[in-house]
Formats: C-alpha cells, sequence, structure tokens
C-alpha cells in the first residue's frame, strides 16, 4: 500500500513540474503595490506618481537544473502636474533588500520604438511605465522594498 502512495506522490510531483516554467513561490507573484508621490522638497517638480508596483514572474532553470534567472515586471503610473509638455522621462526602478543594497535595477525612457521619438507628455496627462526585467534569483528573497528615480526634459 505504501509503495503506491509513494509511486503516486512521484508522479504527482513530476506531472506538476513544468521544466519549460518554473514556478516562482506564489507569494512573490503577487503584485506588491505603493502609493506614494516623488519624495522631493521642491514644489515646482513636474511629476506626480500616481501608483507604481512590481512582482515576479517566472523562473528560468540552470544547467544544475534549478532556478537560476527569475523574470519580474514593474509599472509605474505617473502624472505631468505642470504646465509645460515634457519631451523625456526616464524612469529608474531599483530593488533593494533590508540593508538598501541594490538587488536589481531597470529604466526605461518615455521612447517610442513604432516612430522613433519620445512620447511627450502634456501637462495633466497620465502615462505608464511598463518593464519585464530579470535578476538572479538568489537574490529575489532577498528583496525587502522598492525605490525609484525620475529625470525629465521639458520640451522646448
Amino acid at each position: 500500500m505504501y509503495k503506491y502512495l509513494i509511486l503516486l506522490f512521484v508522479v504527482l510531483l513530476f506531472v506538476s513540474c513544468d521544466p519549460n516554467n518554473p514556478r516562482v513561490p506564489s507569494r512573490y507573484k503577487e503584485w506588491k503595490v505603493f502609493h506614494s508621490n516623488v519624495d522631493t522638497d521642491d514644489p515646482d517638480y513636474p511629476i506626480e506618481v500616481l501608483e507604481d508596483r512590481y512582482r515576479f514572474t517566472y523562473g528560468h532553470l540552470g544547467k544544475e537544473g534549478r532556478i537560476k534567472y527569475v523574470n519580474w515586471e514593474w509599472e509605474c503610473k505617473i502624472k505631468n502636474v505642470s504646465n509645460k509638455t515634457l519631451e523625456v522621462v526616464e524612469a529608474h526602478y531599483y530593488l533593494r533588500d533590508k540593508y538598501d543594497v541594490e538587488l536589481a535595477h531597470d529604466y526605461i525612457r518615455n521612447y517610442d520604438y513604432n516612430s522613433s521619438t519620445y512620447k511627450e507628455i502634456k501637462p495633466k496627462e497620465v502615462y505608464t511605465f511598463k518593464r519585464k526585467p530579470s535578476m538572479q534569483y538568489r537574490f529575489m528573497k532577498k528583496v525587502n522594498y522598492r525605490a525609484r528615480a525620475f529625470g525629465f526634459k521639458y520640451k522646448e
């Protein structure tokens, strides 16, 4: 009887494992959502952060058969609160541990690759940055919080 239970357990274990899409624990797949604005003392700062969030999606196996890299994604929704059009906006997103050590970093600009131009962000317009980078799996469990930084240039 026990042999059949053990055999059933082993079969279920192998059937539930997909080597092309290794599982990331479900608690890391949930979006971590933040509603905090840019930390600045400048009252004329043109960017207001409405929401930003990140999560981990899936892993990539290494040669030894264990997850080596993990894909993660982040989104940041900003609003141009100035009276001028923003020509270039650059967003940096950092994942850090509890000691403020950078574990992963990604950045993007409001560049439209289809038209090879920057997408202008008009006054009061909302724009969402979205990216899906990867990082080493061994750092995933150490992520404690995120940090952001923005650069911008007004349209002349």
